[in-house]
């Protein structure tokens, strides 16, 4: 089952990487992905623990420790790897978009200094207008999320991975008041 999690996550690396269309305000698809990723992420965690829960004795083992931590691990990166691709191509959107607004800011700025300098009082209003807009558009880019997934789907995974942890926690608290 890891393995298959981690061909599934290759797979969308690789569709990410190189296939799919990033518009960094329509984010709406690129989430489909994360979903994906974090059911993989859920159903590795889920089956980790069925064998925890079917052999407690396997917690005291410091082997069965070691593969708790590394089950927990590479759950992590299953949900996390696969949308790194997708992740790079949105900071290199952004970095694109901001690039793209400086150079407007700095045309804009220019005509500006230019309008004051002549005294053509008519033109510095849309002027003043059009830098306005630029740094609306400014802010707009900064807040836009560069990691494809949404809050919900993200708490999801967390809470997924905090489960195996409190259940150990618990089930070394009760070892130790009962025995």
């Amino acid at each position: 089952m890891p393995l298959k999690a981690a061909s599934q996550g290759w797979l969308i690396y690789r569709i990410t990487t190189r296939h799919v269309v990033v518009h960094l305000f329509e984010v709406g698809p690129l989430y489909a992905f994360s979903t994906l990723t974090s059911w993989m992420t859920i159903s590795l965690i889920a089956t980790g623990v069925t064998f925890f829960v079917v052999q407690p004795e396997l917690t005291s083992d410091p082997v069965g420790l070691a593969s708790l931590l590394i089950g927990l691990a590479v759950s992590v990166l299953v949900f996390v790897l696969p949308l790194s691709g997708v992740h790079g191509r949105m900071v290199e959107e952004k970095v694109r978009l901001r690039g793209e607004i400086n150079h407007h800011m700095e045309k804009a700025t220019q005509d500006l200094h230019r309008a004051v300098s002549q005294g053509d009082l008519a033109s510095m209003d849309p002027l003043n207008k059009a830098i306005a807009s630029l740094e609306i558009e400014e802010r707009r880019v900064e807040r836009a999320p560069t990691w494809p997934w949404e809050p919900e789907t993200l708490r999801w995974v967390v809470g997924a991975l905090m489960f195996p942890v409190v259940l150990f926690s618990l089930q070394l608290i009760i070892q130790r008041v009962v025995g």
